[in-house]
């Protein structure tokens, strides 16, 4: 079960895996669903390459919060794909030495 919320990016940053279609983004947000103080939680999410230059830092987009775990955030839209297992260590960023 999860239930809405909104998220603040706060960073983006682009993992290795994906392909044409979807990319692999690694997530840092800032999340606020209305009942609890806002606070920060990372995901890993394939997103479709077509929405890349709608997800920058700063904006803000709808998300759901595992109601079990707060720290699992999935994509409330279709555009992405909620994944585990993926480490941000292997972004782009982290290998180039940003």
């Amino acid at each position: 079960d999860a239930k809405h919320a909104k998220a603040k990016i706060i960073s983006v940053s682009q993992g290795l895996q994906g392909g044409d279609i979807k990319k692999m983004i690694f997530f840092t947000f800032e999340i606020n669903d209305g009942f609890t103080a806002p606070y920060t939680a990372s995901a890993g999410w394939f997103v479709d390459t077509l929405r890349l230059s709608k997800i920058q830092e700063g904006m803000e987009i709808d998300v759901k919060v595992d109601s079990a775990d707060p720290m699992k955030i999935y994509p409330a839209a279709g555009w992405a794909t909620y994944t585990e297992g993926y480490n941000s260590n292997l972004s782009v960023d982290k290998l180039s030495g940003k």
